[in-house]
């Protein structure tokens, strides 16, 4: 059936130029792979500094070009061609091989957060190895597993899981709380409104998934 995997790395890939400009966010949207040439990583970049980032990516070791797509309200979308050593650094290839996909991939100064489907733990471990290989930390930090349907276990949406995370990192869920509805709501820049729908929703799934076990309280 599958496993969504969420774990954390940090990787020379592209890290010097994210480090040169800590405002800046990346998310990679594809990745290419050719026979006779480099490997190029489509990205979505997101800050307030495009231009020092540009030229921090022109001093990347891993970089070998950076070609402007599109500009979209405050995001900029890349085509980066990466040199050997950055394509040493990615572990796409072993993705590829081991039919995982990868669902999300955020990069910051700090640590790059990934979110893939894989097909079996086997896979799993398979992957892990591949980073260890090139001295890479792995730092795994959730498993679900997939339903008959392909749907997670939870049956959360990424928002209402966004939402709750955000949520319980904040302290809202502690006792006392920590913060407010609106202090969460404003980290994520969205209205309280939307922010409590989304949490009744998550929490609601996660009850029927979790504590009512197949219909046993119907």
């Amino acid at each position: 059936m599958g496993l969504i995997v969420e774990y954390r790395v940090v990787s020379p890939f592209l890290r010097s130029a994210l480090q040169a400009v800590p405002s800046m966010r990346v998310e990679v949207e594809d990745v290419r792979m050719f026979h006779d040439e480099p490997v190029r990583v489509v990205a979505r970049a997101s800050g307030d500094d495009f231009e020092a980032f540009e030229a921090a990516l022109d001093d990347d070791a891993t970089v070998e070009s950076h070609l402007v797509l599109s500009t979209v309200d405050d995001r900029r979308f890349y085509r980066i061609s990466l040199t050997s050593h950055g394509e040493e650094c990615i572990v796409y290839p072993a993705i590829a091989d081991l039919d995982i996909s990868l669902l999300d991939c955020r990069m910051t100064s700090t640590a790059s957060s990934v979110r893939v489907r894989v097909p079996s733990r086997d896979a799993l471990q398979r992957l892990r190895q591949a980073y260890e290989e090139r001295g890479i930390s792995f730092h795994l930090e959730g498993l679900y597993r997939l339903d008959a349907t392909g749907g997670e276990r939870y049956q959360l949406t990424e928002r209402q899981r966004e939402a709750l995370v955000a949520a319980y990192e904040a302290g809202y869920f502690e006792v006392p709380r920590n913060c407010s509805l609106g202090d969460v709501a404003d980290d994520l820049d969205i209205s309280k409104q939307a922010l409590s729908a989304r949490l009744r929703r998550g929490e609601a799934n996660l009850v029927r998934n979790t504590v009512v076990d197949d219909g046993t309280y119907k």
